[in-house]
């Protein structure tokens, strides 16, 4: 949001001028420049939303799974929203606001810029249907009245959290560390499984790492809500690892190795820092495991896509079935795969909820631009396959997926 001067820059194909008390808006990867449109310069006030940061919002609107919200426009001229951005960041400053005002405020401000400007905004959630846990929420926040408490916790108390919580028992149920074991976490994103296998682990010491500082800021923040203290984060890339050889005593990878253009190559580096008999934990989805019922070829296509698409950005979305071959031919010994299934029905809303919508589906959702832009599928087929899927997440339908976990020591 520009205070003050007026900010010009190129975006999208044309030179477009922010001036004061007007918004600028830039999407990641898009190329654009930036100069003073007067004189005197410019002063701004800026927030940065990740993409995930911004899907969880829509969800949070819609009162279920939604894809990234799109922002055409690079300026925008919305005086209630200017007044927003420059009040939330202004209250923001002050480290005496609790936590959950924090994101509560942030929140408030990323639903209220979706609603607004978005190429198509999800629907409001209508109020009266809300989740009977908030209910819980309420009754929770109202005996723990004055006490810091996050977002995060909340939703654990009504039970809204979605993928972590749902799959942690199923995934991380074997997976435990003797105590004084230093564990690397490698590409830990946003900290929901660091927060599980900390939690699980108090005795071990673990050090998560991954690329991109804006996670790393998201997992700190996990991790401290949680109120553990047994987690180091460090920044860097597992390709060029700033560690000495057998330097751990375990390593842990968890939906890493999917986006990696050569996972083979990855898992060399990690077998590097791990000491001699010391472990590897690597768990994988594989979304050609998915099916449903009722299926439609619709529906398979919308998956197809996610699968297409991952695989153009140099990704892998099947790699789930590979990863005994590929743990063999990275060296490591006595490597065992064991698939965990989740198997969703009627009987178990939770898992509709958390597994099949607000994860499987969700994670669909978040191609769909790239896939219509791409040729894969047009607009029209996408929205029935996107349908037909949650039709089968409602209660007369089912959900069935395979997740691999893969063990195995550097000998």
């Amino acid at each position: 949001m520009i205070e003050r001067g007026a900010l010009g820059f190129y975006y999208r194909g044309e030179n477009v001028v922010a001036a004061e008390g007007r918004i600028n808006l830039v999407i990641p990867d898009e190329v654009h420049t930036g100069q003073s449109a007067t004189p005197s310069g410019w002063s701004y006030r800026m927030f940065y939303f990740g993409a995930e940061t911004l899907r969880r919002a829509a969800a949070e609107m819609a009162g279920r799974a939604a894809a990234v919200p799109f922002f055409t426009a690079g300026v925008i001229e919305d005086q209630a929203l200017a007044g927003l951005i420059r009040a939330a960041h202004r209250r923001l400053e002050d480290r005496t606001v609790s936590l959950l005002e924090r994101q509560s405020i942030f929140l408030h401000l990323l639903i209220r810029l979706i609603a607004r400007h978005a190429a198509a905004p999800p629907p409001l959630h209508p109020a009266g249907r809300e989740h009977r846990g908030v209910g819980r929420a309420i009754d929770y926040i109202t005996a723990r009245f004055g006490e810091e408490m996050t977002i995060t916790e909340l939703a654990a108390v009504a039970g809204l959290s979605h993928q972590a919580d749902t799959l942690a028992n199923l995934l991380h149920a074997e997976v435990r560390y003797p105590p004084g074991s230093l564990v690397l976490e490698a590409g830990c994103g946003t900290g929901s499984q660091t927060v599980i296998l900390a939690r699980n682990n108090p005795g071990s010491r673990f050090v998560a790492l991954d690329i991109s500082p804006a996670s790393l800021a998201q997992a700190e923040q996990a991790v401290q809500s949680a109120g553990l203290t047994n987690v180091r984060f460090e920044q860097g890339d597992i390709f060029s690892l700033a560690h000495a050889d057998a330097s751990y005593d375990h390593v842990f990878v968890c939906f890493v190795l999917e986006h990696l253009a050569d996972p083979l190559a990855a898992l060399r580096r990690l077998q590097r820092v791990l000491r001699p008999g010391g472990g590897v934990c690597v768990i994988e989805g594989d979304h050609g495991s998915f099916y449903c019922h009722s299926e439609t070829a619709t529906a398979r296509r919308t998956v197809a896509c996610l699968v297409e698409v991952q695989a153009a950005l140099g990704g892998n979305a099947l790699i789930g079935r590979q990863l005994y071959p590929l743990l063999g031919r990275a060296g490591f010994a006595t490597p065992r795969v064991v698939p965990r299934v989740v198997y969703v029905d009627g009987s178990r809303p939770d898992l509709i909820e958390g597994f099949s919508r607000q994860t499987f589906i969700a994670m669909v959702r978040g191609v769909r631009d790239q896939a219509i832009a791409r040729g894969l599928i047009d607009p029209a087929a996408w929205e029935r396959g996107i349908g037909d899927l949650e039709a089968a997440a409602d209660p007369g339908g089912t959900f069935c997926y395979t997740f691999f976990q893969a063990t195995a020591t550097r000998s």
